[in-house]
């Protein structure tokens, strides 16, 4: 007879997470990812799933339905990629598509690493990748639905003063097409400042 290993998720980072119980002092039980694997859960429980952050923090938490779909969630990473943005992502969540930056930017990368790497020049560009991808992650911009019959959506770019908040570039809904080529040409440009 086969036995059941635990649950477990690996992140981005090649980190395994394995879901755990524990009891809250009100006496309810929550479950967590942690490093460890003993005492793991081998069934996750019905209605919840593991989930990882842009910067690769594993939780489990009850199942949320999306409002977006795959595809329009694929139609954005597939336009940040045409853009040549390295390292950028996004991640559907609610209404919304968010789009993520590495908040190490491929300059100072590449200006530390070649002081560092010398006769390991070959590899650079690979490490480069690596650090953004791997790197820390911070929101630059987001589509949010605002028609679900049409799949209209509108804009959000993260302003920079204070606490740092969404700044609406779009009072109507438009097709995402049409508003993810017009604003993500902007990202890691001076021009994205402007966008007011």
């Amino acid at each position: 007879m086969d036995s059941v290993g635990p649950i477990s998720y690996t992140n981005r980072k090649g980190k395994t997470y394995y879901l755990h119980a524990v009891t809250r002092k009100s006496g309810k039980t929550s479950y967590v990812m942690k490093l460890s694997e003993e005492s793991a859960l081998t069934e996750l429980p019905e209605g919840y799933s593991i989930s990882e952050s842009v910067n690769g923090q594993v939780s489990v938490g009850r199942a949320e339905p999306r409002a977006t779909t795959e595809r329009e969630e694929a139609e954005v990473a597939a336009i940040l990629l045409d853009l040549g943005l390295k390292g950028y992502r996004c991640v559907a969540k609610g209404p919304y598509i968010t789009v993520y930056e590495p908040l190490l930017s491929e300059e100072d990368l590449r200006e530390t690493y070649s002081f560092l790497a010398g006769p390991f020049m070959a590899g650079l560009d690979s490490l480069i990748s690596e650090k953004l991808d791997r790197g820390p992650h911070g929101p630059v911009m987001r589509f949010r639905l605002v028609d679900e019959e049409q799949r209209l959506f509108t804009v959000e770019r993260m302003t920079y003063r204070g606490d740092g908040r969404w700044h609406s570039l779009t009072g109507n809904g438009a097709p995402l097409p049409e508003v993810t080529r017009k604003y993500l040409a902007h990202l890691g440009r001076e021009s994205f400042f402007d966008l007011i």
